[in-house]
């Protein structure tokens, strides 16, 4: 993760976004960042979220719901594996882990577990170059939007 997408992920702004506001980012078609740093991202925002609340739900209810967002067909196997080997290799199961896997490695959609992944594909997210300087701009972005509707 490159270190301004940490700075961003790691900031009070995308901590304390809302879970409606962290779908709301992960359904965006642009972006800033890798999808990779997209997951640790959310992974990061998961644990703030368990430790503010104190309950005992874990890591992948807390996060499912936006994992469901993530577009795994477009990392390569390094990335995923990665992922698997640190915080996400807990919260899925074997056989999810596997089915990403073979999935992106075979190139077919179909062998990703639609309880983890979006049962549709999902488009690729369109990438924009530049960070933006403020970690703070992500998170009151997203919360303007949601004030919209």
């Amino acid at each position: 993760m490159k270190l301004r997408s940490k700075e961003i992920f790691d900031s009070q702004g995308w901590l304390n976004i809302s879970s409606d506001g962290i779908l709301e980012f992960l359904d965006m078609n642009s972006c800033c960042v890798k999808e990779v740093s997209l997951v640790w991202g959310l992974i990061t925002w998961g644990k703030y979220q368990l430790q503010k609340q104190e309950q005992n739900a874990n890591l992948r209810s807390q996060i499912l719901p936006g994992l469901r967002k993530i577009r795994f067909d477009t990392m390569n196997p390094r990335e995923i594996a990665e992922l698997f080997e640190k915080e996400l290799g807990e919260v899925l199961t074997g056989h999810e882990k596997y089915s990403i896997f073979m999935a992106n490695i075979k190139g077919d959609w179909k062998l990703m577990p639609t309880d983890v992944v979006s049962p549709t594909k999902l488009s690729p997210r369109h990438y924009k170059n530049a960070f933006v300087h403020s970690t703070s701009i992500i998170p009151m972005y997203i919360e303007r939007r949601r004030s919209q509707f």
